[in-house]
């Protein structure tokens, strides 16, 4: 039973450090994921370097990551996925998302690229 115990901590610290690594990557504060759930900066910092915290806790954490901002749940539960590179860390529905966001950036830098080169052919004038 104690292998089980070690066993389940392990899995548990790395599924934190995972929760971690998505908080960082979508530029939010242990603050600002307190705030989500009404709690406190020590409670998120506690969650992340597995310290004691609820299940409950910790499982609405993690199912918020998953719903909210769509992290892949393989990614987040499977302690092999990590040195996968094929399962990403956000669904395929993210992906998109951020590809239509990095295609409309595009565009607007095109944009502002022919104003400032039609400026420029303007005031040469």
């Amino acid at each position: 039973m104690e292998q089980f115990e070690k066993e389940n901590d392990a899995y548990a610290a790395l599924i934190a450090r995972r929760l971690a690594k998505i908080r960082d990557h979508l530029n939010m504060s242990q603050q600002d994921l307190a705030n989500e759930f009404n709690t406190t900066q020590n409670l998120i910092y506690r969650l992340e370097n597995g310290l004691k915290v609820s299940r409950e806790m910790f499982t609405l954490i993690a199912l918020y990551f998953i719903r909210r901002h769509k992290v892949n749940y393989e990614w987040l539960y499977n302690p092999d996925a990590e040195e996968d590179a094929n399962v990403p860390m956000f669904t395929n529905e993210q992906a998109k998302r951020q590809k239509i966001h990095d295609q409309r950036e595009a565009e607007r830098l095109a944009l502002i690229h022919q104003l400032y080169d039609d400026l420029q052919k303007i005031e040469a004038k």
